[in-house]
């Protein structure tokens, strides 16, 4: 049994590994609504190339297998001597840092520039790297095909030119890309959802409440109800006439459509006639 459980987590953990590596392929533009998913040429590789007396190891997404010197950890291409392929001479980039940007337009293809590798030997202020230009070939394979080196200093940056399936971009629908105000508006909705929800439940099999009672703090919200309802229904004390001042008149002593006021006098004002 314990065997079987620590099969199923080794299963788990590979398929959350998987799927995180597959989510390092996926490349999203929003400023071009498209995307490009290098998946499949990950899976697909290593690559090589030959030049001349070199020949030249790189991948994309995945890093190589490849132990070069001290450089062991996820490198993106090496170089080798034709003559002993499984020596590597210089390693290059590391996934650890990756940026994309289009090659022109979206339709020729992507830039994917692996930086984070090593100090360069010969310049110690520069970090090598890995440069993949994916080209678009709707119609060729997955794996790069016309594969042009452009450059491949002996330890600094390798740049490599390809065309393959996975450099033509995915389309992307603009409601598919939440913006900002959206993502905002859904997380206070599944908030208050979940604040009535748990809150209600709450209170019916707590406290035995029913109805409107059973909503969470119903005395507080009814207390914001009748505030907002006396600022913007009601009118200040200080505005109503004084009854004791103001007396209203009929309406044919006034000789008008209003009713006329009349002032009390104190008595003290008047004298008896002679």
């Amino acid at each position: 049994r314990h065997l079987r459980a620590m099969r199923q987590l080794v299963a788990v953990l590979a398929a959350t590994l998987l799927s995180a590596a597959a989510a390092d392929c996926v490349f999203d533009l929003e400023s071009e609504n498209v995307k490009f998913d290098l998946t499949k040429l990950g899976e697909a590789g290593p690559f090589s190339q030959d030049v001349g007396v070199l020949r030249y190891f790189f991948a994309a997404c995945t890093p190589l297998e490849m132990t070069c010197g001290d450089s062991a950890t996820n490198l993106m291409a090496a170089m080798a001597s034709k003559v002993n392929p499984t020596k590597c001479l210089t390693a290059y980039g590391s996934n650890a840092a990756t940026s994309v940007s289009l090659l022109g337009e979206a339709s020729a293809g992507i830039q994917v520039q692996y930086k984070g590798g090593n100090n360069c030997a010969s310049s110690p202020s520069v970090v090598s790297s890995t440069t993949l230009d994916v080209q678009c070939d709707k119609d060729g394979a997955v794996e790069p095909h016309n594969v042009v080196v452009l450059s491949g200093s002996e330890d600094c940056g390798f740049h490599v030119q390809f065309k393959s399936s996975a450099g033509c971009p995915i389309k992307v629908d603009a409601g598919e890309v939440m913006s900002p105000l959206a993502i905002a508006l859904v997380t206070v909705a599944v908030a208050t959802v979940l604040y009535l929800g748990c809150g209600w439940t709450y209170n019916v099999c707590a406290r035995g409440a029913s109805g409107m009672e059973a909503l969470p703090h119903i005395d507080f919200w009814r207390g914001v109800c009748g505030r907002v309802a006396a600022c913007c229904c009601c009118r200040s004390p200080s505005s109503a006439p004084s009854a004791g001042f103001y007396a209203d008149m009929d309406d044919d002593e006034s000789g008008g459509g209003r009713p006329a006021t009349a002032v009390a006098v104190p008595d003290e004002h008047f004298t008896d006639a002679p």
